[in-house]
């Protein structure tokens, strides 16, 4: 009974954080998103300033 039980948690724990590691990856891509957003709209806003430099 012990020796089949302590493969599943070693795969219970494997899943688990296989599952954090995606959660921190989707984190970092919505906080780029966000910034990403907020640059664009930095833009939008000095994009009449922007042309004129060029």
């Amino acid at each position: 009974m012990l020796t089949e039980g302590k493969p599943n948690t070693q795969q219970a724990l494997k899943h688990t954080q296989q599952y954090i590691q995606m959660q921190e990856i989707d984190g970092l891509f919505s906080r780029c998103r966000a910034y990403l957003l907020l640059f664009l709209g930095w833009l939008d806003c000095h994009e009449g300033h922007i042309y004129r430099s060029i």
